[in-house]
């Protein structure tokens, strides 16, 4: 039996309907506004999508010739496979070169249909960037109407301005708001000011007081110190000044043991009134500078923290407060200002040179004390006399000597009673340091030899180096001494 084949059936579109059904880029139409600037650009843009628009619909009549011949053979093919079932010596013949025909036509209509869809795709890419140009042009045109509208809002609202010079009216009210803006600038920079003014001043109201609040601190624990030096020294007065007086022979004792010896008596130690040979005056500069160096040592010695007396301690640091002191000496005075509410605070020099000042006037009053009592050192003698001026001189010159650096800070303008002490001899038998309220020199303690006079003592250079490196030692006893 012969079984009817159902051929598929394929319709023919023609090329005018499928343009028609297609939305492509030749049926749109694009509704724009052409500007001055922009007519060469868009007269561009058209003439590339007209050449773009035709490419397309000749690749769309070739595709379709192609499917129409495509048609033809599979109905060959058909009819041929037909003629073959229904006659059996149609089996002698060769189908094969049909077939490779179809394939190589097969195959060169797919590399047609690559190379359409790579033109439709620059085609595609070509018309995105038309119209990307399209929406720059369009931007700048906006921007060039907003720049006209607000070129006219300004030019109208110059129009409407005051014009000073055209209208009366129109001046005044520009004057009061002048006036007005000037008066607000300055009334607020005039507040600024004062409030930063007001600023400053509790700043430094701040600082002041970070800075005032150790010394009012450090004031009122020297005024307590000071009330309680004070009542200690005026509990048992006596015993105080018995504790003294052997203190001061206890410094002096070295020096008395040498001018108390007998070896002395045969020789002349006074090379200032009397005119000795040479080995004579060699002889009374040897036991001149050792007399003096054996004091030297021992005063250094009972400085120490450990022999120095707290009483003496205590006179130290009463004598630094100015309403405390008994005198007041020229030398000493034009140099430091003394504790009190003024001046609450004093250097460390200053407060040495002070303590020095106390201790050599209560050391001399006791070796007053000493020379005056007979037990302790015969005062007959021409040569006892002459060591202990001497004494006097040398300690005196080097406490001068010492401080004599410090910058003069006081003018004595205030209410100082200055006294001098001058050494005496009174009944020709006792020894004094009389106060002199008429102070002409700087000296502490005049009646005593003059320096020029002792020059013969400081020829012996190592000598008068070693005396000054132990009052320095005495001086740092004296500052470090803790009660």
């Amino acid at each position: 039996m012969h079984h009817q084949n159902r051929l598929p059936t394929i319709k023919n579109t023609n090329k005018e309907q499928r343009s028609d059904s297609l939305d492509l880029p030749t049926n749109r139409q694009v509704v724009r506004k052409e500007t001055s600037q922009s007519s060469e650009r868009n007269v561009k843009s058209t003439e590339n999508n007209s050449q773009a628009n035709q490419r397309i619909e000749q690749k769309y009549n070739s595709s379709s010739r192609t499917q129409n011949k495509n048609i033809q053979i599979q109905d060959e093919m058909n009819s041929h496979y037909l003629r073959q079932k229904t006659d059996i010596s149609s089996h002698k013949f060769k189908l094969y070169p049909v077939i490779n025909e179809y394939q190589h036509q097969k195959n060169n209509h797919q590399n047609k249909q690559y190379q359409n869809l790579d033109e439709v795709v620059q085609d595609t890419i070509d018309i995105q960037q038309n119209k990307k140009y399209q929406t720059l042009d369009t931007q700048t045109e906006r921007n060039q109407q907003d720049q006209v509208k607000r070129q006219a809002s300004l030019q109208q609202n110059k129009d409407k301005s005051i014009k000073p010079g055209r209208n009366l009216k129109g001046i005044r009210q520009f004057a009061g708001k002048a006036e007005n803006l000037l008066t607000n600038f300055y009334f607020q920079n005039k507040w600024l000011k004062k409030l930063k003014s007001i600023f400053q001043a509790a700043r430094a109201l701040c600082r002041i007081q970070i800075l005032v609040r150790p010394k009012r601190e450090q004031w009122d624990m020297a005024i307590s110190k000071e009330i309680d030096c004070k009542q200690e020294l005026s509990f048992n007065t006596t015993v105080n000044a018995i504790k003294i007086k052997q203190w001061c022979q206890m410094v002096f004792t070295k020096a008395f043991s040498i001018i108390q010896s007998e070896a002395l008596d045969d020789h002349k130690l006074n090379f200032i009134e009397n005119q000795l040979s040479p080995l004579q005056l060699d002889h009374a500069i040897n036991m001149t500078t050792q007399v003096f160096w054996y004091f030297m040592t021992s005063f250094e010695l009972f400085t120490n923290q450990k022999l120095f007396i707290r009483e003496f301690g205590l006179i130290m640091y009463k004598d630094l407060f100015e309403d405390q002191r008994k005198f007041f000496s020229k030398f000493v005075t034009k140099r430091t200002y003394y504790l009190s509410k003024r001046n609450k605070i004093i250097t460390d020099e200053q407060k040495v040179m002070i303590y020095s000042e106390s201790i050599i006037h209560n050391l001399l009053q006791g070796l007053m004390l000493s020379v005056n009592n007979p037990k302790v050192i015969n005062m007959n003698k021409p040569n006892s006399i002459f060591l202990i001026r001497v004494l006097i001189t040398l300690l005196q010159y080097l406490f001068m000597k010492t401080f004599t650096e410090l910058p003069i800070i006081n003018d004595l303008s205030g209410n100082y009673k200055l006294i001098q002490f001058k050494l005496t001899q009174i009944n020709k038998k006792d020894f004094a340091l009389q106060e002199c309220i008429q102070v002409e020199k700087e000296e502490l303690i005049i009646g005593t030899y003059r320096m020029d006079e002792l020059s013969p003592l400081f020829s012996k250079v190592s000598w008068h180096s070693s005396i000054k490196k132990c009052f320095r030692r005495i001086l740092n006893n004296l500052f470090l001494y803790k009660f």
